[in-house]
Formats: structure tokens, C-alpha cells, sequence
């Protein structure tokens, strides 16, 4: 294993590629706090394998590294640390949803891998921070999700009233996310 750790930084992409795979193979979790730099890599695919070997690896302790992930620019790394996160078992991923700071990345991973922990995750006075409408917009997609359409029309009424501009109008992006949910729900005649 030494000469696979070492090789996380050679200077060719492909063995390092391949030096994280490997390790994800191997199954040795002592690997993880080497496979954290490789997450920010200027390639993608040497950050989408070192995913793959948290992944593989299985171990709790990979999640905080994976919730790194979610801040990816690349929205292929995002979306797929969320599926690694998936792949976790959720019970084992919880504890860290619970006591994170409030991070919207984090939080629509959250809605993903269970939408009665990322209800109760919005609701904590700690995760009310300024953008008071991205928090609304969060609770209505996981109302959606969890089937409890009155309360995403009563969020996304909230929405479209504080999340006007100083001339009156509502946020566009405000009104592209509350067309989709109605759309979603039959009541586009709400909009």
C-alpha cells in the first residue's frame, strides 16, 4: 500500500487514477485522509476516482470527505458523490447531516438520501440563515419529495411575497423554481 499512497501524486494523471482505484479495491481504510487530496485535483476523473474509492472503501468515516465533493463545479463530481453518499447506508450517514452547519450543497444531498431528516435539518434555528427564500425553496422541494403538497403551495406563497425586489417584482429564479413545483403538483394555474 506505501507505494500506491505515494503514487496519489505522481505527476501522471493516469497513475494516479489508477493508485486511487487501487486503494478503493484494497478496502484498507486508512487510505481515506490520503484520497482528500485527490478530491480537489485539477482533473475530474482523478476527483471522480477518488470518489469511487470512498466509495468502495464503505467506511463512515469517507463522508466527510464525500460532503466535500458536494461543492464540486463540475456537476458530474457533485452528482456523484451523491450517489457514493447513497451508497453509504443512510443510517450511517446521518450523524453527519445533524450536527453540519447549514450548507445548501449539503442540504440537497440530504433531501436525496432522506427527506423526513432534511424537514427536520431546515427547520433548526441554526439553519435560518439570510437567504430566508433558498430555505423556503429547500422546504418545498423536500415537502414535495416527503408528498405534502398544501405546505410546498404555502412555502412557495412565502417565497413569491419576500422575495421581491425593491421595485416590487418577484425573483426570477424564484418563479422558474415555483412554476416547476406547481407544474409538478397539477396547479399551474397558481402561478
Amino acid at each position: 500500500m506505501p507505494h500506491l499512497l505515494t503514487a496519489l501524486s505522481d505527476a501522471d494523471l493516469l497513475v494516479r487514477y489508477f493508485a486511487a482505484r487501487a486503494l478503493g479495491e484494497l478496502g484498507d481504510a486508512s487510505a481515506i485522509p490520503h484520497l482528500l487530496p485527490a478530491l480537489s485535483d485539477t482533473d475530474s476523473n482523478m476527483r471522480y476516482s477518488a470518489i469511487q474509492a470512498l466509495m468502495e472503501l464503505g467506511d463512515v468515516n469517507s463522508v466527510q470527505y464525500l460532503l466535500t465533493a458536494l461543492s464540486d463545479t463540475d456537476l458530474n463530481i457533485h452528482y456523484f458523490a451523491i450517489q457514493a453518499l447513497m451508497e453509504l447506508e443512510v443510517s450511517r450517514v446521518k450523524p453527519y447531516f445533524e450536527l453540519a452547519p447549514f450548507d445548501l450543497d449539503c442540504v440537497r444531498a440530504l433531501i436525496l438520501l432522506d427527506p423526513g431528516l432534511a424537514l427536520t435539518f431546515l427547520q433548526r434555528p441554526s439553519t435560518s440563515p439570510s437567504h430566508v427564500n433558498q430555505v423556503n425553496r429547500l422546504l418545498a422541494y423536500t415537502y414535495w419529495q416527503l408528498g405534502v403538497t398544501d405546505k410546498v403551495l404555502s412555502l412557495l406563497s412565502q417565497v413569491l411575497e419576500k422575495g421581491k425586489d425593491k421595485k416590487g417584482k418577484p425573483d426570477s429564479d424564484d418563479v422558474l423554481a415555483i412554476a416547476h413545483y406547481y407544474l409538478e403538483i397539477g396547479e399551474l394555474n397558481q402561478v
